[in-house]
């Protein structure tokens, strides 16, 4: 069995990340080897299943990932344009258009009617994801 590890626990923590041993299909789990304090408080805070919980962190980086190609798609970048940074904050949620050390995206809007559309446009196509309890939300960088 191959584990996974996802890329987006909140930095800082101990352990650092999650380890799941997902099943053949990669729509369930076999076991949640090991969880992030972040993934942890949230399993409790909404008393979730190892299954459950599994489904908010798939959830969550199909959003986060789901946002990212709209805010892409939105700036007018191509396919060899860099993908859109995000930050994984110490609550679980993703800002776009910062990486994790902090530094803004080139070009990224901060004021005016683009960040609005752009954010009009993440938004709203995340919105028409499915997020069961414990999935976490996006906003845009300044």
């Amino acid at each position: 069995m191959t584990q996974w590890t996802p890329d987006f626990c909140p930095p800082g923590q101990t352990p650092a990340a999650c380890m799941i041993t997902p099943n053949a299909e990669n729509n369930g789990i076999i076991s949640y080897d090991v969880k992030c304090p972040y993934h942890a408080s949230v399993q409790t805070l909404y008393g979730l299943t190892d299954h459950q919980l599994f489904v908010a962190v798939l959830q969550s980086g199909r959003a986060k990932e789901t946002a990212r190609a709209v805010a892409k798609d939105e700036l007018g970048l191509g396919d060899e344009d860099p993908a859109i940074p995000y930050r994984v904050e110490d609550d679980g949620s993703f800002t776009l258009g910062i990486d994790q050390e902090g530094v803004t995206m080139q070009g990224w809007p901060a004021v005016g009617v683009a960040r609005t559309g752009l954010l009009t446009a993440v938004l709203s196509t995340v919105l028409q994801i499915a997020r069961p309890a414990g999935t976490s939300t996006i906003s845009l960088a300044k």
